[in-house]
């Protein structure tokens, strides 16, 4: 009887063991997923309408600003005046100018000439040699320029002597104001005396030295047209004439010269000088000369001849004025000059005024002794 109660705990022991395996063997399996088919995909998005409405913003940052790849550019040099440049000591350093000591009057302002397109400055370059910069307000030379200086620096020095010129050099891109203005200069040594005018109105009473200045100015112009190297100015007037104390002649300002292979210049010259209606471009030539030089030729043998009439004359105008080129034989100076005896000087006279009375200036070569006026 005492054998019982052990048998069936054993036996109760044994059944609890294999149940328990049981239900753990049957668990793990219940968490193994099922097999079959695959899942389907998530089903395509419906219309726009069935979205909620984005809150996000769609518009794009600023991109940050490109990185230059080239250094930063010094600060621009300031725009200087010409007289400014021309007054910093730093010039007389220019070799190209000739280390230019520009002159002063008493006041210590620089002496300068001033017309209507350039001024001009007197200076002394470094080797003593007295000279003159001119510089064009509009800027550097253009090719014409450029063209018309190298042609006047090749002729024979004996040449650029007969013809009354000065030594002068074009020097490109002399002078920097700043800002991208950068001025040429020509650079002409200096002739002592003084313009044309100046020089009759201080001594039209000296018919000699008068008498003496007419021939040697129709010389020059006469030695113009060679058939070697023949030229012409231009652009005679008072200013560009410059007379030594010997009434010696010289030009300068070589702006519209004319010479064989050189394209024609827009310039007309001064009108107090000028046949009234020249034009610019068809009437440079050759024989552009002939009607200024006639001018100022016949203006010099009436002053010789008649000393008075240089009361009529001004530091701009030998004698003749433009009101008198347009009304020709309408004016008190040619009822003056009905009154001069000279033959030279009424021939020149007669010719000046049939020539104001054409439609254009003459196309001849320039005559010293026209012959008697009948």
């Amino acid at each position: 009887m005492g054998r019982v109660p052990v048998i069936g705990v054993v036996i109760g022991v044994i059944a609890a063991v294999i149940i328990g395996g049981f239900i753990v063997g049957h668990g793990r399996k219940a968490q193994r997923p099922v097999e079959g088919p695959p899942p389907a995909p998530p089903a395509a998005p419906g219309p726009a309408a069935q979205r909620p409405p984005s809150t996000r913003s769609t518009a794009r940052p600023p991109r940050p600003a490109a990185r230059s790849a080239e250094p930063p550019r010094p600060p621009a040099d300031p725009i200087r005046t010409l007289v400014d440049v021309l007054s910093d000591p730093a010039i007389e350093s220019n070799t190209r100018l000739h280390q230019p000591k520009f002159e002063r009057d008493a006041a210590g302002a620089l002496k300068a000439w001033r017309g209507n397109n350039a001024e001009a400055y007197p200076f002394v370059g470094a080797d003593g040699v007295q000279r003159v910069a001119r510089f064009a307000l509009t800027g550097g030379a253009d090719a014409n320029g450029r063209a018309r200086y190298r042609s006047i620096a090749a002729l024979p020095e004996e040449r650029r002597n007969e013809l009354g010129l000065v030594p002068t050099e074009l020097v490109s891109e002399a002078v920097d104001l700043g800002g991208g203005n950068v001025l040429d200069a020509v650079v002409m040594s200096r002739v002592p005396g003084e313009s044309l005018a100046a020089h009759v109105l201080a001594h039209a009473d000296d018919t000699i030295r008068m008498s003496r200045l007419a021939d040697n100015f129709a010389r020059r112009i006469s030695a113009f047209d060679r058939r070697q190297y023949p030229f012409a100015h231009g652009d005679l007037q008072s200013g560009n004439i410059r007379v030594t104390t010997s009434e010696a002649v010289f030009f300068i300002d070589y702006d519209d010269v004319w010479m064989p292979g050189l394209t024609p210049s827009t310039g007309v010259g001064y009108e107090e000088y000028q046949h009234p209606n020249r034009m610019s471009v068809s009437d440079w030539g050759r024989y552009m000369d002939t009607f200024s030089a006639t001018l100022i030729h016949a203006a010099l043998l009436c002053i010789v001849n008649k000393p008075e009439l240089v009361e009529l004359a001004s530091d701009v105008c030998v004698l003749f004025t433009e009101y008198d080129l347009r009304n020709p034989g309408d004016s008190e100076l040619w009822s003056e000059l009905q009154h001069v005896t000279d033959r030279r000087a009424l021939a020149s006279v007669h010719q000046l005024l049939q020539w104001c009375q054409q439609d254009g200036p003459p196309a001849v070569p320039f005559d010293s002794d026209l012959g008697v006026w009948s």
